[in-house]
């Protein structure tokens, strides 16, 4: 993919790794919830999760939790948002007693929105693959691959790049977690796309009645 700007032409190149790279350090990331460690047992580095479910259930707030427990322990995330405004994540995040934008502040935590009308597919892989070059990021989060899922023509297309960007991830040791709206409150709930196969951990949210 590429973008055509004032004063040339922005090429954003498919995702490469080398053989040789170092082997990975083993590692844990927790979210700092008891019970939800007793649960998942935390996220290994290198391996990817989804979390699932209706909409208002808890996804992006769950994986928040994870980004603020990696910011506290010095180790830098990136959230990247398609859905929800930035202002609207620190308002709802800091009623929940979660200070995100002072993590922000800090350079720990970086928050990008991204805008469908101006974001081509490949640009996505090319910002994660930047931020964790050159920012040492440890944490990637992508919140919603229904967002994302719009800015692409085809799912065909789609399943290749996540498949692409989480092999990278995956050998370069970061946490990825990706969020996945379901359509539907209670009952039978359908999915956009299934990429339950891509996942190292699927986390499946519900409503309890």
């Amino acid at each position: 993919d590429f973008n055509i700007e004032t004063g040339g032409i922005v090429v954003f190149p498919r995702l490469a790794f080398s053989d040789s790279e170092p082997p990975l350090e083993p590692g844990v990331l927790k979210s700092d919830l008891d019970h939800l460690e007793t649960l998942l047992g935390g996220l290994d580095y290198g391996t990817s999760t989804i979390i699932t479910g209706p909409a208002g259930i808890g996804k992006s707030t769950l994986s928040i939790m994870y980004a603020y427990s990696a910011a506290r322990n010095g180790e830098r995330a990136a959230l990247y948002l398609f859905d929800e405004s930035i202002d609207t994540l620190y308002k709802r995040s800091s009623a929940l007693g979660i200070d995100i934008k002072n993590q922000v502040e800090s350079g720990l935590i970086t928050v990008r929105q991204i805008k469908l009308a101006e974001f081509t597919p490949g640009e996505l892989a090319y910002l994660v693959s930047q931020d964790v070059e050159k920012n040492k990021t440890r944490l990637v989060i992508i919140d919603s691959v229904n967002g994302y899922l719009m800015s692409t023509p085809q799912e065909r297309f789609l399943t290749m790049q996540f498949h692409e960007l989480l092999s990278y991830l995956n050998r370069k040791g970061i946490v990825s977690i990706l969020i996945v709206g379901q359509y539907g409150l209670v009952g039978t709930m359908q999915t956009p796309i299934d990429m339950s196969y891509l996942a190292d951990t699927v986390v499946l949210l519900r409503y309890f009645e």
